[in-house]
């Protein structure tokens, strides 16, 4: 269940680097090239005052890693589901409460049998 808790964090992760101007790619001609502001950022080998444009590889991670990484988990404990409580079912006869925790159990909606000894 853990796991799927990665692929979001992921995914708004790479989305904060891209906004931030972090972790961009190599340089392109494609017409989807960012400009990233920043002297590292524009370091290509461009004549001066020309602008770099580079790949936008945080979006490029933010959709392999979030959202297709997220959609192949999801499919995958879909098709495996996995028990969130233990393989032992536990009877309500089982379950040990104190009294004193009687009261403040009914106030939240639980109830506790009247035939109940602890």
């Amino acid at each position: 269940m853990l796991a799927l808790a990665t692929p979001p964090g992921l995914l708004l992760g790479r989305i904060a680097n891209f906004i931030n101007a972090e972790l961009w790619g190599r340089q392109t001609d494609l017409p989807w090239g960012v400009v990233f502001p920043g002297e590292l950022a524009q370091a290509c080998g461009q004549p001066f005052g020309e602008l770099c444009a580079r790949h936008p590889s945080q979006l490029y991670e933010a959709g392999l890693e979030g959202l297709l990484l997220g959609i192949v988990l999801h499919g995958v404990l879909s098709f495996f589901p996995v028990p969130i409580w233990p393989a032992q079912d536990l009877q309500q006869s089982e379950i040990k409460v104190p009294a004193s925790l009687a009261a403040p159990l009914e106030s939240v909606g639980l109830t506790v049998p009247a035939d109940y000894s602890p």
